[in-house]
């Protein structure tokens, strides 16, 4: 443990540390080894600890353990009793997740309380820096997520990062510590115990210690992403001025291109957006096809014209009124327009056929076309069939994955039958044009973020 302290300079500069106290063998072993250390270099040292209220008498058993090794110690301790189960059914997330953020918050907490305590010790070992990469690699994690757990995040300082679970054991016998163990820790049906009880032992039993080999290259994946990422940070800097150019977008590699686009979407949200959403501007860029628009997590937008592309907050949505469709261009109240042209216009019409063939648009019979066409807004229980399936608007969203706003504004085109066409889907059974010079095109062309009818009239 010390050469990682000394490696990372987990306690250059420290005032104190908060260390996270559990009672199992891990924190047990961490804060007994960080103990001498702190008191060689004169920093003080407190314990703190969490009582999740899930196992009763097991876990108010922990809490007494982690009392009395403290006070042995003449370590001050700090506790939190909460119910996290109600928290998280309150707050609608997964228990490990709320968990993690009421502990951390708790710590955070104490830093404010006792000014001068700098860093956060958890007990994350080298062993569960393997479990979590082979998680994030089972779920198809980028370089990021192969990059484990950082030894140092900000305040957070992992002491035993380069230490495997096996090591620590021998450590408790060795220095004859006590410790307790989590019932909880067994239970197979959660993917990280099972990765733990399952996957780990029979990869040590083919390759040795696995634990130290994938700790060994989470560090080189940092590394190289470090230097990406700060390569990333140059360019970006180099050509952000209120948008980015294009062509100096397509010309970048895409492992610096996404981390280029990640820079411009982080200086207008603090979420995260999702690889899926990125690499769907990826593809419109390489495309080489503008203007276009992304949707992106957090209400943002990211749109490409005139050789610029910007990330933006979107602006509340605009109703969709019904309109009823005419041949020719229809606005909509919300400023995206409805083109309805003939095949055969289309055909002798190559100027038109150039802009048009940016939008999104869905090919028609023409006597469907007599039935009278309308847009308007979606409403709930909207379906329509297609596919030999009758399909739900919502559902259809929901597996797109298209943003709340976006759904908003997308216009829902029927005829006197119901639901013809939505853009982004297929046309009604029945109604899909066959390349007849009879049939009717019709082009959906996003409005600009925030514009409305009388801002295009």
């Amino acid at each position: 443990m010390r050469t990682a302290v000394e490696e990372y300079g987990m306690l250059d500069n420290c005032g104190g540390v908060i260390a996270a106290f559990s009672g199992g063998a891990d924190s047990r072993a961490m804060v007994h080894a960080l103990t001498e250390l702190c008191r060689e270099d004169g920093v003080p040292i407190m314990c703190a600890h969490v009582n999740h209220m899930l196992r009763g008498a097991e876990a108010d058993g922990d809490e007494a353990f982690c009392r009395r090794i403290c006070a042995e110690a003449d370590i001050p301790l700090e506790v939190l009793r909460t119910d996290v189960a109600a928290a998280a059914r309150k707050a609608g997330k997964g228990f490990e997740e709320t968990a993690r953020n009421i502990r951390y918050e708790f710590f955070y907490s104490l830093m404010e309380k006792y000014p001068g305590f700098d860093r956060i010790a958890t007990a994350h070992t080298a062993s569960d820096n393997g479990e979590t990469v082979l998680f994030n690699l089972a779920r198809g994690g980028g370089i990021n997520g192969l990059c484990g757990i950082p030894p140092v995040r900000g305040n957070i300082i992992r002491p035993l990062i380069d230490v495997t679970r096996g090591e620590v054991l021998d450590y408790c016998r060795e220095n004859s510590l006590e410790y307790v163990t989590d019932s909880t820790n067994k239970d197979t049906k959660y993917s990280r115990n099972y990765i733990r009880a399952e996957i780990m032992p029979r990869l040590d039993g083919l390759y040795g210690d696995v634990a130290s080999s994938i700790g060994r290259s989470s560090r080189n994946l940092r590394r190289d992403r470090d230097y990406l990422d700060t390569e990333a940070g140059r360019i970006f800097c180099e050509l952000y001025e209120n948008g980015l150019p294009s062509h100096k977008l397509r010309e970048l590699h895409p492992a610096m291109l996404s981390r280029v686009l990640m820079l411009a979407y982080g200086k207008i949200s603090e979420k995260k957006a999702e690889s899926v959403h990125l690499e769907a501007v990826e593809r419109c860029l390489k495309r080489g096809e503008e203007p276009f628009e992304v949707w992106l997590p957090g209400d943002v937008v990211c749109r490409c014209e005139r050789g610029l592309l910007c990330f933006r907050t979107a602006e509340e949505t605009v109703p969709i009124e019904m309109l009823p469709l005419k041949e020719g261009e229809n606005i909509l109240s919300n400023g995206a327009r409805l083109v309805l042209l003939s095949a055969e216009h289309i055909k002798n019409t190559q100027t038109l056929q150039n802009v048009y063939n940016l939008s999104i648009f869905a090919r028609v019979k023409g006597d469907t076309i007599k039935k009278g066409l309308y847009a308007r807004a979606r409403e709930p229980g909207d379906s329509y069939r297609f596919g030999n399936m009758q399909r739900r608007l919502k559902k259809l969203f929901n597996d797109k994955k298209l943003p709340k706003k976006q759904r908003d504004s997308l216009p829902v085109i029927c005829d006197g039958e119901g639901i013809l066409w939505v853009p982004h889907f297929r046309v009604r059974d029945g109604a899909a044009g066959k390349d007849s010079e009879t049939d009717y095109l019709i082009y959906y062309i996003e409005a600009p973020t925030g514009v409305r009818t009388e801002d295009v009239k």
